[in-house]
């Protein structure tokens, strides 16, 4: 992985960068816009990041017209976000869904939203 790093260098900043090793030998590596999972003691966070515009959208009409424009992208925000929460209410009773905001990368947009557990 830090050879990873130190080949995609600062170009993806806003990038998680992670590798499966499901057997020794074979491995899978991706670069990814959201955090997949993060676990600390009994604490989880989690991201969905569904629904995607070009960033030359974005830039003409802004953040609160971007998010009422797309019945689809929402729709499909949103089902990513409830798909997350059925999985989260099987491991813990105290999940938290943040507020929706914008990510934004050089040449793409997307919903974000956080979740905890």
């Amino acid at each position: 992985v830090s050879i990873l790093r130190q080949v995609v260098g600062t170009a993806f900043k806003r990038h998680y960068l992670f590798l499966l090793e499901p057997v020794q030998g074979a491995a899978f590596v991706s670069l990814s816009p959201e955090r997949l999972c993060k676990v600390q003691g009994r604490d989880l966070w989690t991201e969905a990041v569904a629904g995607t515009w070009a960033i030359t959208e974005f830039e003409k009409i802004g953040e609160a017209a971007l998010l009422a424009s797309s019945a689809k992208n929402n729709s499909e925000h949103q089902h990513v976000v409830d798909y997350i929460t059925r999985l989260l209410e099987n491991v813990s009773n105290h999940i938290k869904v943040c507020d929706t905001h914008i990510l934004k990368l050089k040449h793409l947009v997307h919903i974000k939203q956080s979740s905890t557990s």
